[in-house]
């Protein structure tokens, strides 16, 4: 396989596989995978972390080979704090060392100078200023995802601009806020910490579709919003975006119950009259521990051991805390592949009289690698996006 290349500005250059015309005159992929834009992360050799060179989430879900993978579905999960408490704590710990970051463990083996390289490839923000720039900070120099699942907090704008750059022009990407689902207490009442928001890239929005859903946990129900896509194969697939109840959680007995629920879930539907592949759940899990080794973000990408660091959950200073997870469901089928989540840029709100929101996890990119292309993607509606190089 070729090295990558690099132009003048640092970018990587477009290779051609993946960026030729189809007949239509439309390219086959976005920019953001054929390689004109990307993410800084690195692989373990220090070279640009490629979608499907991550690690694999469950690592002996093999069946999808590197070379067969032929496209990405891409979710960025923003995590915030609909009512500061907990943030004061989180930006306390997290805004004034990034050595406080990652976890003890995921740290303990690692050279100090790859600690420093891997943590420096993620910004820290603290932003005064609304919603569009927050994301915009979110996202800085990180993967361009075609859906942004807001977990926590009220109904913000129904649409915003994500710039980026296409080699040396800059581009702005469209995203419609097209699903808000209201949270809800224990009691039946409105409570904005079960809020979620939903916004896609706006060539997407014929791709994705989302519903709000109910998995069955003994005698409750954990609500979930699925988000579902098809690839040209004719396979349906559905990723469920959760922020789960401290119920469910908290003991490696209950975290493992929870999991089979979804289990149970995703066997459901598999076998139902109009089969949909459930991949994963994804989100704020509230789980104290990884569930499976790789199923919790890396931080900037791979140390040279091949291993990553990983991001602590929460601002809790007593232990590590590995809530914001993408769990895989399911049997490994050699269709799809849940890889491992990336951790986003570090961002710190500062709330006033009016807005009380806040951050209180890192917020991450959920990558799943699929053997067929994603249906739907409207190449007109970003054309910038899109052009040929």
């Amino acid at each position: 396989m070729s090295m990558p290349e690099f132009d003048k500005a640092g970018e990587l250059k477009p290779r051609l596989t993946g960026t030729l015309p189809v007949p239509d005159g439309s390219l086959r992929r976005s920019a953001s995978q054929a390689k004109l834009t990307r993410s800084n992360s690195v692989d373990r050799l220090d070279k640009p972390l490629e979608h499907d060179k991550r690690k694999r989430a469950r690592e002996e879900d093999i069946k999808l080979g590197t070379g067969a993978m032929k496209d990405f579905s891409v979710i960025g999960v923003f995590s915030r704090e609909a009512f500061e408490n907990f943030g004061k704590a989180w930006k306390t710990v997290m805004s004034s060392d990034s050595l406080q970051r990652p976890t003890k463990v995921s740290k303990m083996d690692a050279k100090p100078t790859e600690i420093s390289d891997r943590l420096g490839r993620l910004s820290s923000s603290t932003i005064t200023t609304g919603f569009e720039d927050q994301v915009q900070a979110l996202f800085e120099n990180r993967t361009v995802p075609h859906v942004i699942a807001v977990i926590e907090g009220k109904k913000e704008q129904a649409s915003f601009s994500l710039k980026t750059r296409v080699e040396d022009k800059p581009v702005g990407l469209s995203y419609t806020r097209t699903t808000f689902s209201q949270g809800l207490n224990a009691k039946g009442s409105i409570d904005d910490k079960q809020s979620m928001s939903f916004y896609v890239r706006d060539d997407m929005k014929a791709a994705y579709s989302f519903s709000e859903v109910s998995v069955e946990h003994g005698d409750e129900v954990i609500r979930s919003v699925a988000i579902d896509y098809k690839t040209q194969d004719g396979n349906m697939y559905r990723s469920l975006v959760v922020h789960i109840p401290n119920q469910f959680v908290g003991t490696g007995a209950k975290e493992s119950t929870t999991h089979q629920a979804f289990e149970g879930y995703a066997k459901a539907t598999a076998i139902q009259k109009n089969p949909v592949v459930v991949t994963g759940y994804l989100g704020d899990t509230n789980f104290q521990r990884p569930y499976f080794k790789d199923s919790v973000p890396s931080m900037g990408g791979h140390l040279s051991s091949g291993d990553a660091l990983n991001p602590r959950g929460s601002g809790a200073q007593s232990k590590d805390t590995h809530f914001m997870q993408h769990v895989p469901v399911g049997e490994d089928q050699g269709g799809h592949s849940v890889m491992q989540p990336a951790t986003l840029n570090y961002l710190f709100l500062k709330p006033d009289d009016v807005n009380r929101e806040a951050t209180d996890h890192p917020s991450m990119i959920a990558i799943t690698a699929h053997g067929s292309e994603i249906s739907g993607r409207d190449p007109a509606v970003l054309p910038d996006y899109y052009r040929t190089i």
